[in-house]
């Protein structure tokens, strides 16, 4: 897009989303003593665990773009707050499974459940079309991120 051409409006309004959003990111992580990258690997964490996915040091570092001594340290400290905890899988006992630990969980409920709520009443205002429209603008927007260098 040219510099000359106004990007859509929502364009704006998602950037003002995103910095608001990493602005209460921050202070959660604050508030919580976490680095942000220690509460985006937790966020990682929560969300696998909801969704049914098991994740292992090398899935997580690949989803936080982070490199495996990185991860590891990330991991360690985890472990030592007692947010985190290891197992061995139950089907390749090779793999190391990692979870989010209840305390994980209660903090997770603790910080996020307030912004939880207010954007779910903001989606459940929509009707359902409105709903899947907003979702594939987002999904599609974080695809397309993914791709800008």
């Amino acid at each position: 897009m040219s510099a000359s051409k106004e990007p859509p409006r929502a364009v704006h309004l998602l950037r003002k989303f995103a910095f608001a959003y990493t602005d209460r990111i921050a202070a959660i992580a604050a508030d919580a003593g976490l680095h942000p990258t220690d509460l985006r690997a937790l966020v990682e964490l929560l969300d696998a665990q909801r969704e049914g996915r098991l994740l292992t040091a090398g899935g997580l570092a690949e989803a936080l773009g982070m490199t495996t001594p990185a991860t590891t340290a990330l991991l360690k400290r985890l472990e030592r707050q007692e947010l985190l905890t290891r197992r061995r899988s139950a089907v390749d006992g090779r793999r190391v499974e990692l979870l989010a630990s209840p305390q994980a969980i209660e903090l997770g409920w603790r910080h996020f459940g307030a912004v939880v709520e207010v954007l779910a009443d903001v989606i459940n205002q929509l009707d359902s079309r409105s709903q899947k429209i907003a979702e594939k603008v987002l999904e599609e927007a974080v695809n397309a991120l993914d791709g800008v260098q």
